[in-house]
């Protein structure tokens, strides 16, 4: 059938010349193999790329007499070049079956571990490779536009759960959303409240590269049962509580929540797991701990942080990285900005969202934090307070203000915000 399929793509060429423009753009030489079909299509491209015409007669010119027999049979065969288009997904979907076939088998065949990962690699791009290159019209843009308009339904953008950031953070698809913090600053709290809460609705996983499951989840269960954290560590929960868990259990199918220990991990390992898992939604906690190749430190987080907006545009899976961000200088005291994100001016220029969190008062680690959308590509930016409640791991916003000479002003929250602040 695939054999089939590329004789009928170059015939459908021969017979209607002017489809070559387009066919040029979906597939390539490697699509029609090292052999004579090949060696044929790679004539047709020649000739295009040096705005030669293409028909039966320029071609043969191209690429020899010991192929005269050859497209003529090619013509001969092709029912019609009117459906080209599907002999074309046929090469493609044949071709990229051909790679996986071989590349599984490549891991199949591995002398050790180290090679096995590698080939691993290798396939898990194969898998998220896009087959085709997507171009728009601007009239094409603007009726789509005009659709998408004038349904008058709200996009499906990412929910936090905290009102002002679900009505200014149009996080889509794809995205890359870091969330810095200072160690110990409770990013990674947050951040497992954040992924609990779309998990109702989204799938989502959490790789974790410094923090076990069994910790995540003895805080994520004291958030979402309302238990107290101190009672949890110390295994002395009432019945009452482990009824309130039996509760969330009974609910936990609702919940599409996996906690990874991710430690090793590279951004290829964070790929193929999201992908065969399906995920919508995947934090990592934290950019910093993943594997990547670079001569020096500085290199190794750049590869990462363009690894990370890769595996999002190509999956349209959408990445919130964890960061941790460079301390002031010592008996300097001031609000971190884009600038504190350690190691990398790359991870700045990828992200889509820069949210940094930071505790208002240092000498009070379980006092309220300030969270600042430092960077929004379309929406506003803007400093939110958050009350943190250690005794059940739960954020909570308590109002909003603005920046001014390193010095963060919040307006309180009323006690309707508050509660429309609450997660839901």
């Amino acid at each position: 059938m695939l054999t089939k399929a590329r004789q009928s793509v170059l015939g459908s060429i021969l017979i209607s010349p002017q489809i070559v423009v387009d066919v040029v753009q979906q597939l390539t030489q490697e699509d029609f193999g090292p052999g004579a079909l090949g060696n044929v299509y790679a004539g047709i491209c020649r000739l295009f790329s040096r705005g030669k015409p293409v028909d039966p007669v320029t071609v043969l010119a191209e690429v020899g007499n010991e192929y005269e027999q050859l497209l003529k049979e090619l013509m001969i065969a092709t029912p019609t070049a009117a459906n080209w288009e599907a002999y074309a997904e046929i090469v493609r979907d044949g071709t990229q079956l051909e790679k996986l076939k071989t590349a599984a088998l490549s891991v199949y065949g591995a002398a050790d571990l180290d090679e096995a990962k590698s080939e691993a690699e290798k396939l898990a791009l194969l898998l998220s490779n896009r087959s085709q290159l997507r171009i728009t019209s601007f009239s094409e843009g603007i009726g789509d536009f005009y659709t998408r308009q004038s349904e008058h339904i709200s996009p499906a953008y990412l929910k936090w759960h905290f009102r002002p950031l679900d009505e200014n953070l149009f996080a889509e698809q794809g995205d890359l959303i870091i969330l810095g913090g200072y160690p110990s600053s409770g990013k990674t709290m947050l951040a497992a409240q954040f992924a609990y809460e779309m998990a109702t609705k989204k799938k989502v996983g959490i790789f974790s590269l410094e923090t076990s499951d069994r910790k995540l989840y003895d805080r994520m269960v004291a958030y979402a049962a309302g238990l107290d954290f101190d009672s949890i560590k110390s295994h002395r929960l009432s019945d009452a509580e482990l009824g309130a868990v039996s509760a969330l259990e009974e609910k936990s199918d609702l919940i599409q929540l996996d906690v990874i220990e991710a430690s090793g991990m590279s951004v290829m390992d964070v790929r193929a797991v999201s992908l065969s898992r399906r995920y919508d939604v995947i934090f990592i906690d934290y950019l910093q701990l993943l594997n990547s190749s670079g001569r020096d430190r500085y290199e190794k987080i750049t590869n990462i942080s363009l690894a990370l907006k890769q595996l999002g545009r190509d999956t349209g899976i959408t990445v919130v990285a964890l960061s941790q961000l460079s301390r002031p200088e010592k008996g300097r005291r001031s609000a971190p900005t884009l600038a504190s994100l350690r190691e990398s001016g790359q991870i700045e220029q990828d992200a889509d969202i820069v949210m940094l969190l930071y505790l208002e008062d240092e000498e009070k680690p379980s006092g309220n934090r300030t969270l600042n959308v430092a960077k929004n590509k379309d929406g506003e930016l803007g400093h939110f307070r958050l009350g943190f409640y250690p005794k059940n791991m739960k954020f909570v916003y308590k109002g909003a203000g603005y920046q001014y000479k390193s010095k963060t002003h919040i307006k309180p929250a009323t006690p309707e915000e508050q509660q429309m602040g609450l997660p839901f």
